[in-house]
């Protein structure tokens, strides 16, 4: 929502962003004329196991906020822009607020509500019923929002109802004046999460596990294309990191790791590009809980020229092209054999990696061909040609 607050501070309007206080906002966010911050009161935070009977006490406490925040402060706006989820109880609210002060609501559809609450409560609760469409006007009423979905298999759902933090010696030669990286260093992949149960960080780290069982296997009997080590760094925070960083530290100790390092790191916004630009490729282990919306951190790495190995789920194929911005996989074995043909010979002779990471160094025309059904453009490009027509 930063990116989006920015675009319209650009355009000209007078942007204030509603939300809870937390990460850093980028750099040029807080620069930018014309935008000021409203922050929220933070909701108590539930434990799983009585989640339902606390949960109205909750959805109370951002009401009243929201509400606050969107109706009493401040100017009538002429546009409000939410992003979905959560879904409640902010899309009832936004819908109120927008007809009671005359503003164009524009929701720009992430996924959906019911399927991330559905892996907190489980796809058979009794609350699960109740659908996003329900809380709001038919979509075509005279109410009707606008609608912004990642993808186009969302969007016919919808309407039908900086490295300097890891060490750079281990990369960089510095025995002249001018850096240069080691012959012999690690290749750098990356990964975001969120750390909820829409991304099974398992599979990652049994791919690691084969990983390194086989580069051993190959240093000690000396046989088949030189795999590097490989540096694991997974940025973010979330509820599940602790366990599962946990159980790597455990196997690597337990194991005797020598090929393999996996650390856990958070990276503030302005940061976090820098350290995509500088890795070797990147790992997505998002699943759609509706198997309906696209991840933004590939967008992120997209935008850095950084090639992914994604997991697989149904409208995936919008955006990952399987062997020419990236690859597919199903599984941990799938996914461990990906990173044994990327990085074999790393980082000499990395021919399927170079391959891959040529795509984004591409002429724009080439990428951009009528023979391909894609199109890959810019913030800029996607917000003039999709937002910018509904302001």
């Amino acid at each position: 929502m930063m990116y989006h607050a920015e675009s319209f501070a650009k355009d000209g309007f007078e942007t204030t962003i509603v939300g809870y206080k937390g990460t850093t906002p980028t750099p040029s966010l807080l620069t930018a004329p014309g935008i000021r911050f409203q922050y929220l009161s933070t909701p108590p935070k539930l434990p799983g196991k009585i989640f339902v009977l606390l949960a109205p006490i909750k959805v109370a406490v951002q009401l009243l906020s929201l509400l606050y925040a969107l109706i009493v402060v401040g100017r009538p706006p002429e546009f409000i822009l939410v992003q979905n989820p959560p879904s409640i109880p902010t899309l009832v609210v936004v819908q109120l607020a927008s007809w009671l002060r005359g503003s164009k609501l524009i929701i720009d559809w992430h996924n959906l509500g019911y399927s991330i609450l559905a892996l907190k409560l489980g796809k058979e609760h009794f609350l699960l019923f109740l659908r996003i469409p329900p809380f709001l006007p038919p979509l075509s009423s005279d109410f009707a929002p606008a609608i912004h979905p990642p993808s186009s298999t969302i969007r016919t759902a919808v309407t039908s109802g900086h490295v300097p933090l890891l060490g750079a010696d281990i990369f960089s030669s510095s025995s002249s004046p001018v850096a240069s990286f080691r012959p012999d260093r690690p290749a750098l992949v990356i990964s975001s999460t969120s750390w909820t149960e829409d991304e099974d960080f398992g599979i990652l780290i049994n791919a690691l596990k084969k990983y390194e069982m086989e580069a051993k296997r190959r240093a000690t009997a000396n046989q088949g294309t030189a795999l590097p080590k490989l540096l694991m760094v997974v940025t973010g925070k979330g509820p599940l990191r602790d366990s599962y960083m946990q159980r790597v530290l455990e196997l690597e100790n337990s194991e005797n790791w020598q090929w393999v390092r996996c650390r856990s790191m958070w990276v503030e916004a302005a940061d976090y590009p820098l350290l995509l630009g500088a890795s070797d490729l990147g790992v997505s282990l998002h699943s759609s809980s509706s198997a309906l919306d696209l991840p933004m951190k590939v967008v992120d790495m997209f935008g850095c020229g950084l090639p992914v190995c994604a997991l697989d789920f149904e409208c995936l194929d919008e955006l990952v092209r399987d062997g020419e911005n990236g690859l597919v996989f199903t599984s941990a074995d799938q996914l461990a054999n990906q990173l044994l043909e990327l990085l074999s010979g790393f980082p000499a002779e990395a021919t399927k990696l170079d391959q891959l990471r040529s795509h984004f160094d591409a002429p724009e025309g080439r990428r951009n061909s009528p023979s391909s059904r894609h199109q890959w453009l810019s913030w800029e490009e996607n917000w003039n040609a999709v937002i910018k027509p509904l302001l």
